[in-house]
């Protein structure tokens, strides 16, 4: 005997941040995760998702995958500023968190996206600070053979 569980989500709307009039966010909250997609309106296209989650054991926020599907159009923008409301609303003046991983796009690593939108890296070797300020300051790419491994980073902005 087989039983279904409907689970209702209960999602309380945050205060609407500005966002571009051309996509549609949806974020759906199961438990202490939330997953979020944002749409384009005119083509029901999926652009880009994001999941984050606060862990059980601490009351901080995390970003564990952020995907845009349309590079340079604000997507990524979009879900950090979401991020950083959902993190105030839920966790208050506490840190939020990313892992910088060039697992989705080697030849165009998040590292500066993520420090440009305000995240600071944590326990980085100073040359890979300093390259990274660098490559913003100089408008050029990162060096993959000078950072070649993930970027744990916070933003304490929310404090």
């Amino acid at each position: 005997m087989s039983f279904k569980i409907n689970v209702m989500i209960k999602f309380p709307p945050l205060i609407p941040p500005k966002f571009p009039e051309k996509y549609i966010i949806y974020t759906q909250r199961r438990y202490s995760s939330f997953n979020s997609k944002i749409a384009d309106i005119k083509t029901g296209e999926l652009v880009g998702e994001m999941s984050t989650y606060i862990p059980v054991s601490q009351s901080v926020f995390y970003i564990s995958k952020l995907l845009s599907f349309r590079r340079n159009q604000g997507i990524g923008t979009i879900f950090v500023n979401l991020a950083k409301k959902m993190c105030e609303e839920y966790v208050g003046k506490k840190p939020l968190y990313v892992l910088a991983s060039s697992m989705y796009d080697k030849k165009n690593p998040p590292f500066l996206f993520y420090k440009k939108m305000g995240f600071e890296p944590m326990d980085c070797p100073e040359h890979i600070l300093k390259h990274l300020n660098e490559c913003i300051k100089e408008h050029k790419q990162v060096d993959t053979n000078i950072i070649n491994e993930d970027i744990f980073m916070i933003y304490k902005g929310n404090k």
